[in-house]
């Protein structure tokens, strides 16, 4: 698990508050659907403005190769301000997806002799690493694309250089917007799916889909709502995280061991005895599902990452989930793979721009 921390931003006159701000604070946490995120005008502003002033020294080198700033940042914000500069200027990560694909990139960072980064290393970075992030982009085969995320992880660092795995998340948009999920959940009578595996529907040939598809739909829904109504956008730090029923962390306490939503994602074991019953997940546990599903992410997993990383994170969206079947244990399960983001908010009049 990735852990970043903002050490220090680079912008003079500023340093010191933000070192106060961010390594002396910690922050609140989300635990209840309807708080909005806990992120101070002050904590945005400092932020944004390290952002832009990055934004212009990339703007004046473009201008003249020349050009020099004299400047060295540490090598925790170095990846910060690389990961916060390409999401504010154009991830649209807001947006509704009906479909995402993940690659992965390689992006080396040299240090100098006092382990810092010069500026004007940092900016030819992350010119060399938005062009491979457009390549990418370009090459994906949605054809109503939109850049999701750029999430950035130390994968090792030495006295000489940072080596970075670049994590491309590219979307195809969706046209419509979500259904309300309804008092109960979004699942209505009739929709009973097999647990995965794009089985369709119970009983009933109707489209190529299963209960893990629809319950990703329904909670991509539900997070572009949610970041709607609040007015969230994301710029950095970003987590994600693969959780899959059966996992212990996942089991819910007191509930006797049935194969009846044992974990907060859907878990079977044949040993305890499957059947159709089983497989078949019916509209009112698709419904339960989706509430424990939202539980997980908006309270017991934003808790868990904001008192590890001091940061008051948020999730942001589902990147995938799958119903598969494990042939060497016989069991049957839900595989979620989630972003979650610490939340911004774009100055009035700003906002990314197409790659």
């Amino acid at each position: 698990m990735k852990n970043k921390r903002l050490i220090s931003f680079f912008s003079l006159g500023i340093i010191s508050l933000v070192l106060i701000v961010f390594a002396c604070s910690k922050e609140k946490n989300i635990s209840e659907d309807n708080q909005q995120p806990d992120q101070t005008h002050f904590e945005q502003q400092v932020f944004i403005k390290a952002i832009k002033d990055f934004k212009q020294k990339v703007a004046n080198y473009e201008d003249n190769a020349m050009y020099k700033s004299g400047e060295t940042v540490d090598a925790e914000s170095a990846m910060l301000l690389l990961e916060g500069t390409i999401n504010y200027s154009h991830a649209f990560i807001t947006d509704l997806y009906d479909e995402t694909l993940v690659e992965d990139l390689t992006l080396v960072v040299p240090k100098d002799g006092n382990g810092e980064v010069d500026m004007d290393v940092l900016i030819q970075k992350y010119l060399d690493m938005k062009a491979d992030i457009t390549a990418v982009y370009y090459a994906s085969n949605f054809e109503n694309k939109g850049l999701v995320v750029v999430d950035l992880t130390e994968t090792e660092q030495s006295e000489d250089e940072i080596t970075l795995n670049v994590g491309v998340v590219t979307g195809e948009r969706g046209v419509d917007p979500p259904p309300n999920p309804g008092v109960d959940g979004p699942f209505e009578a009739g929709d009973n799916w097999w647990y995965g595996e794009d089985e369709e529907k119970c009983y009933d040939t109707i489209s190529v889909s299963d209960a893990a598809e629809e319950l990703e739909d329904a909670m991509s829904d539900y997070m572009y709502d949610y970041n709607q109504s609040h007015g969230i956008y994301f710029i950095a730090p970003f987590q994600m995280h693969k959780f899959q029923g059966g996992d212990g962390y996942l089991r819910r306490a007191g509930d006797t061991e049935d194969n009846h939503l044992d974990y907060y994602m859907y878990f079977a074991d044949d040993a305890i005895g499957i059947s159709d019953d089983t497989l078949c997940v019916e509209w009112p546990e698709m419904n339960i599902y989706f509430t424990y599903l939202k539980y997980w992410l908006y309270n017991k997993m934003t808790d868990s990452l904001n008192e590890e990383n001091n940061w008051n994170y948020h999730p942001v969206s589902v990147i995938d989930m799958e119903g598969d079947y494990n042939d060497d244990y016989e069991w049957y399960y839900h595989r979620g793979y989630y972003l979650f983001g610490h939340p911004w908010y774009y100055e009035e009049g700003d906002g990314p721009e197409e790659l």
